[in-house]
């Protein structure tokens, strides 16, 4: 019985403890604008790594991609860093079609290839092109938006009533055990 005790009263103090450590991510949104018309949205956590890097220090990420509203597949976006040139390019499929979306201008991150950071605002983007099956159109007006969002924070109240239930219940086994 004491050793049913202890372990309730572990598992408790651990499930308790477990939800000190809950914080919120902030998440870096991107919507990309072409012709002034934002089309392309996809969002980094802000402590997520690169998919990969280039040897000229270019940062290349999968995450998510959304088209005019809808949800994409097969996502790469790639950030450049090239001796000056810098900008954003971005491809994935939509209803069996491939896109590609690219606009030359600043280099968009700072810090590590491995850990980049990237400053909210909007930046100004000189030459573009948006492509549909590999036939590119020219674009004037791009630029790429930048903004921070907190993600909700995980709900730590119901992971710490649970573990009161279970210091509750050890509390009770004791007390019965110490009647016996």
């Amino acid at each position: 019985m004491r050793s049913a005790l202890l372990s309730f009263f572990a598992t408790a103090t651990i499930v308790a403890a477990s939800t000190l450590s809950a914080h919120a991510d902030t998440v870096d949104q991107f919507t990309f604008t072409f012709n002034g018309m934002p089309l392309v949205v996809f969002s980094l956590p802000q402590l997520l790594s690169p998919t990969s890097t280039t040897a000229d220090g270019s940062i290349i990420f999968n995450a998510p991609v959304v088209f005019s509203g809808e949800a994409t597949t097969d996502p790469v976006e790639t950030f450049y860093s090239n001796q000056g040139m810098g900008g954003l390019e971005v491809v994935f499929m939509a209803n069996n079609t491939e896109y590609g979306a690219i606009a030359n201008g600043p280099q968009l991150f700072a810090g590590a290839d491995n850990a980049p950071t990237f400053s909210p605002g909007t930046v100004n983007l000189e030459d573009g092109s948006f492509a549909v099956f590999g036939t590119s159109y020219p674009t004037t007006d791009n630029s790429i938006t930048i903004s921070q969002t907190t993600s909700p924070v995980p709900e730590p109240s119901d992971v710490m009533l649970f573990g009161t239930g279970f210091l509750g219940l050890a509390g009770l086994a004791y007390r019965r055990f110490l009647r016996a």
